[in-house]
Parts: C-alpha cells; sequence; structure tokens
C-alpha cells in the first residue's frame, strides 16, 4: 500500500518540477521576444522614413509598440483559453482514470492537484 502512495507523490512532484521549467522557459522567451519586437519596431519606424532621436521616430515607436502590444493582448487570451481548455481535459481525464483504477488513496492525490 506505502508504495503506490510514494509513487503518486512522485508523480506529483515531477509534475510540479516540469512546470517550474516550463514557467522558466516561457520567461526566458518572453525576455528574448521583447527584445526582438523592439528591434522590428525600429525597423518599421526607419522603413516608414522617419530617424532615430526624432520626435516623429518617437511617436511611430509608440503607436507600433500599442499595436504590437494589442496583437500580444489578443495572442494571450486565446493561449489562456486553450490552457483553461487543456486542464479541464486533464482533470477530467484523470477523474475518469480513477473510476477504473485499484487505488483510491492514489486517484485522491492525483485528482486532488488538479482541481481548482
Amino acid at each position: 500500500m506505502r508504495m503506490p502512495i510514494m509513487a503518486a507523490a512522485a508523480a506529483l512532484l515531477t509534475s510540479a518540477c516540469n512546470t517550474a521549467d516550463i514557467r522558466a522557459q516561457a520567461v526566458q522567451q518572453r525576455s528574448q521576444y521583447a527584445v526582438m519586437a523592439a528591434e522590428r519596431i525600429d525597423e518599421a519606424c526607419a522603413s516608414f522614413g522617419f530617424k532615430p532621436g526624432t520626435d516623429a521616430f518617437a511617436t511611430c515607436r509608440m503607436v507600433q509598440a500599442e499595436k504590437q502590444a494589442e496583437e500580444q493582448r489578443r495572442w494571450a487570451a486565446a493561449a489562456a483559453a486553450q490552457t483553461e481548455q487543456l486542464r479541464r481535459q486533464n482533470c477530467y481525464a484523470a477523474a475518469l482514470n480513477s473510476l477504473y483504477s485499484q487505488n483510491s488513496v492514489a486517484n485522491a492525490l492525483r485528482d486532488v492537484a488538479c482541481m481548482p
């Protein structure tokens, strides 16, 4: 009886560690994206004929940054909706799995981990 509980606890711990790794990668990717986005904004404003260091260039950067931020908000909302849908599917799958499994303690540990 003790072994399945430890296996379930190890699975939960592994899942939490994997989640932390994914979050760290996401932070790093966001930082890289921000640098690339700033470069693209500068390139776009230069292609419109604005000279760096002028008020017109600064205004162009603000307008382009706002457009990019709006696009990013739309993308983030869509990603959040998809993530929530996947979380629910995983929770439902865990609940269905527990109906067919023999070990109720392991099931309880697993199911509690995904409840909102």
